[in-house]
């Protein structure tokens, strides 16, 4: 009997570390994503001020707001994509062409803005099984 509780301890504990290193291994993921998220809404930001106060458009402006847009697209699941491509889509419309019928860039961006930050807290806010990540779950 003595032998049986000490191979079901060992499987416990085995168990336990296995969750312990999901968890860990879940949390770094959305931290990554985090960090990803922040780096697009700073691109847009700039982008936004380009479009704002600058007649000159300075590529490197856009291609760093590609270059983040591609970082989070590729740990992002599908539901964070979408609006991530939405947002970045209209950003590069904006820098290059202007907005539409000459609105205020923020109220041109609100929409997709408001998409993004939304599919974004989902996706942050969201617990993730330690078994199915996030990217995982996409439909």
């Amino acid at each position: 009997m003595g032998g049986l509780i000490g191979v079901r301890s060992q499987r416990s504990a085995r168990h336990d570390a296995e969750l312990r290193e999901q968890r860990e291994r879940a949390a770094h993921r959305r931290e990554i994503l985090r960090q990803a998220v922040d780096a697009l809404l700073v691109s847009a930001q700039e982008v936004d001020q380009v479009v704002n106060h600058r007649p000159d458009r300075d590529p490197p402006t856009i291609h760093l707001l590609w270059l983040n847009y591609h970082r989070l697209a590729i740990i992002a699941s599908s539901q964070l994509r979408k609006p991530a491509k939405e947002f970045a889509d209209a950003l590069n419309e904006a820098f290059w062409h202007g907005t539409p019928d000459g609105e205020e860039v923020w109220e041109y961006l609100h929409v997709f803005r408001e998409r993004f930050d939304t599919a974004a807290h989902r996706e942050l806010d969201e617990e993730v099984s330690p078994s199915t990540p996030a990217r995982d779950q996409e439909a």
